[in-house]
């Protein structure tokens, strides 16, 4: 899932982690579940046509074995549709405490709040355990009916006269039928039921797929429709269309600051990110009108090259699990580590790089 990033903050944390923890796999297990439902219902009957064919007297309680198992599946209804769907809200709320508690870890500690956030944690993972102990109750609560009522209706076949004119080994046999069709009904229901179950993790998928848009093909994130240009010691005007309002103008000067100012919530963050091409939709496009013959065009599809030639240090910084050049670096060698290296000379902290682990 490849977005823009004003997309990508539409969609809460604790979605985005539920939906690469949980419901990708829940989706793949709700395909092989509907698979294996075809499956069994498929072999079910050609069991189910075989005995009839072979045994039509054999056959009787066989029957009434799946009857006895269709009853216990209405008896106990497994409500797989609701409760898959409560699972996805459960689960996306409880990934959203971890994240938060992740992300947040120095603000709770520093505001002694390790409490608040841990009752929080027990809430969320107290109600989807309850979640998952009443999905498993109303499955024994229908293998235990299914059960019963099988050993109720064909002893109550056998009892009353049904099977006196079968041997005793005939009978053995099949009641052993009669299982295995009672159990292979049984898997059939099952399967529906974790398909049906699962199958909001597929829905889920879809509906942050939709919020994210198209993705971006893999091939268009390192094309470029043009070189990021050499500095240039002449007044310019960058343009930027983000695709998402007007086009946006600012003459930069040489050498020299340019302050954007504004009330809160006026928007100097989104022009800030519109420049720094993070509003990236399919009509953006950026322009550096310059000095004759330097003037320079990007389009959405090389929106990288144009972050290249900027630098961009946002509002919130977050610190990635790693060394400490890998955080000043972010994948960029090249001759930086070299540099770096050198500013911690001079500022006496060459120490820090040599700890284990950098």
């Amino acid at each position: 899932l490849h977005a823009p990033t004003h997309r990508l903050q539409r969609v809460g944390r604790g979605d985005l982690l539920g939906l690469l923890m949980s419901d990708v796999n829940r989706s793949s297990f709700a395909l092989s579940q509907g698979i294996r439902t075809l499956q069994g219902a498929l072999a079910l009957a050609v069991y189910g046509v075989g005995v009839i064919v072979v045994a039509s007297t054999g056959a009787i309680p066989l029957l009434l074995g799946l009857a006895a198992t269709a009853a216990a599946a209405l008896l106990q209804r497994s409500d797989a549709e609701r409760l898959g769907a409560l699972h996805s809200r459960l689960n996306a709320a409880l990934h959203r405490t971890v994240g938060d508690g992740l992300h947040g870890l120095k603000g709770l500690r520093a505001a002694s709040a390790e409490g608040w956030w841990l009752g929080r944690f027990g809430h969320d993972t107290e109600r989807f355990r309850r979640l998952l102990l009443q999905i498993r109750r109303r499955q024994a609560v229908f293998t235990g009916l299914r059960d019963a009522l099988a050993v109720l209706v064909v002893g109550g076949w056998l009892l009353f006269g049904g099977g006196g004119e079968l041997g005793r080994e005939a009978i053995l046999t099949t009641l052993a039928l009669t299982y295995r069709a009672a159990g292979l009904l049984s898997a059939v229901i099952q399967s529906r039921r974790l398909f049906l179950g699962d199958l909001p993790g597929y829905r889920e998928l879809i509906r942050i797929r939709h919020r994210l848009g198209t993705p971006i093909p893999a091939a268009s994130l390192t094309g470029q429709s043009g070189s990021v240009a050499e500095p240039i010691h002449a007044p310019l005007t960058v343009v930027a269309a983000s695709g998402r309002g007007p086009i946006r103008r600012l003459r930069l000067e040489p050498a020299s600051l340019t302050a954007v100012v504004g009330p809160s919530g006026v928007g100097k963050t989104t022009l800030l990110d519109a420049f720094c091409g993070l509003l990236v939709g399919p009509a953006s496009e950026w322009r550096i009108d310059g000095p004759p013959g330097r003037s320079r065009r990007w389009t959405a599809e090389a929106a990288d090259a144009w972050r290249r030639g900027i630098a961009y240090a946002p509002q919130e910084t977050v610190l990635f699990e790693g060394s400490l050049l890998d955080n000043l670096l972010l994948g960029r060698l090249d001759r930086r580590e070299e540099e770096i290296r050198r500013w911690f000379e001079i500022l006496a902290l060459q120490e820090i790089l040599e700890r284990p682990g950098g």
